[in-house]
């Protein structure tokens, strides 16, 4: 679902010269913010050195006003993705072309298209976690030795929901995200690094504190966010999670592992991640340290960036189209990803009841590998760090290995603080009232008061 941006957007396109198919009426998209367009006057990008002249040109746009087509003061929008992928009876045996929109705007795919005679064309702009939020296709037919143009727009048709600009709601977890974690949680990677949100806010060890399904995030007196090391001792420092046999801690491990703050430390731990987070383990394609180094991509942590103009018109405040101090710069990466794992804690190691499953451990998080779908991916600890404050769900490994934990079945209505034993969890820095319980979506009302 639309996660901040719950306009519904519908497309139009006009043709400009030759060879355009018309467009489906009532094409609608359920996204919104960025608006993409094409017409003509590009730059050679890729072009073949012996052209028979046959291209397709365009740029890239923001169509502010909504009416279909390019006018004096709409900004170019570069980094759209423009593909052609041919028609029978070209297709599908023949590869679809790309071209991504430069810094300028422009596009442009080169003579190659003349081998295709029918394509369909799609272009599209990805939000922080990947998902398209501007998108647009149809046919259209590739005449040889002709320079084709069009143009093609996106625009809104509704108003935000009253109340309910910056609603991150779930109705999968029926929780949002709450607006204390909105930035941090779109720019490592949104529900594809979190999980969905599976807690109100409430007060944790002092700090405020939500849960979501892989980890638990918490804001610093100072604005910043942190991740909760949910492995440390004390909170889930278990080697089984619902019957998965997960590595221990290794001590030896973490300490040949750089000192934070020292010399080249930066560098020093990614090549201790690289070194200690393999591809490859026990014959199989486990990408711990690709997945490790590739946790937060470039357009996730920094997407496109509306201009001003644009916040201005749907009353949003200035900050959401101004790039902060940073934006861009590449090198800060793998230090969003270390922030998001943690250093390496354990080597890897198959599940023995379980041989299709290999695991590793970081501070804050463990991967997966599961053959038989080959993916990699988090467990859900986050899940299970709920199911051990409240007792519901919790698996039997789990409850055995936390029979003496301070957090265990503390969850109660009628408590103070909706505490069950004050006396083992000090309700002067831990407040769980209402801390799970499922926020019913109303637009009028995004931030529902506690029953």
């Amino acid at each position: 679902m639309s996660r901040r941006w719950p306009w519904t957007v519908a497309l139009t396109r006009f043709a400009r010269g030759g060879g355009f198919a018309s467009l489906a009426a009532g094409a609608a998209l359920a996204v919104g913010l960025w608006v993409v367009g094409l017409t003509s006057a590009a730059p050679a990008l890729g072009a073949s050195s012996q052209s028979n002249g046959t291209f397709v040109t365009g740029f890239v746009y923001y169509d502010l006003n909504g009416n279909g087509r390019w006018d004096p003061g709409e900004p170019r929008a570069p980094g759209a993705t423009i593909a052609f992928s041919p028609l029978p009876p070209d297709g599908p045996e023949r590869p679809p072309l790309f071209a991504a929109a430069v810094a300028s705007g422009d596009y442009q795919i080169d003579d190659t298209v003349s081998q295709y005679t029918d394509v369909q064309i799609a272009v599209g702009v990805n939000n922080a976690v990947g998902k398209a939020i501007a998108s647009g296709s149809d046919r259209l037919a590739i005449p040889l030795g002709q320079t084709i143009t069009a143009d093609v727009g996106l625009r809104f048709t509704g108003a935000p929901r009253p109340g309910c600009v910056d609603c991150g709601y779930y109705a999968e977890t029926q929780f949002e995200t709450d607006p204390v974690f909105f930035g941090y949680f779109d720019y490592r990677g949104g529900v594809g690094t979190f999980g969905y949100p599976v807690s109100r806010l409430f007060l944790f060890q002092g700090f405020p504190t939500q849960i979501f399904q892989r980890v638990v995030l918490q804001e610093w007196p100072d604005g910043s966010v942190h991740l909760l090391n949910l492995l440390d001792p004390g909170l889930l420092p278990f080697s089984s999670f619902n019957g998965a046999v997960v590595p221990a801690y290794d001590p030896t491990l973490v300490a040949r592992a750089p000192a934070p703050g020292s010399p080249g430390s930066s560098d020093a731990v990614v090549q201790f991640v690289q070194a200690n987070a393999p591809n490859t383990f026990a014959g199989q394609p486990v990408n711990f340290g690709a997945t490790f180094l590739n946790t937060v991509s470039v357009s996730t942590a920094y997407p496109p960036i509306p201009p001003l103009s644009y916040c201005q018109q749907h009353g949003l405040p200035d900050s959401r189209c101004t790039r902060p101090p940073g934006y861009g710069n590449l090198s800060l990466l793998p230090g969003f990803d270390l922030e998001i794992w943690g250093i390496p804690t354990s080597l890897p190691m198959v599940d023995p009841h379980n041989h299709d499953f290999i695991y590793q451990r970081f501070q804050r998080g463990i991967l997966h590998f599961q053959e038989a779908t080959n993916t990699t991916e988090g467990l859900l600890l986050g899940d299970y760090f709920k199911d051990l404050l409240t007792g519901q769900d919790l698996p039997a490994d789990i409850a055995a290995e936390a029979a003496n934990s301070p957090y265990l079945d503390q969850y109660c209505r009628s408590g103070p603080h909706w505490i069950c034993r004050p006396d083992a969890l000090d309700p002067t820095t831990t407040d769980l009232t209402g801390a799970f319980e499922p926020e019913a979506f109303d637009p009028e009302n995004p931030h529902p008061a506690i029953p």
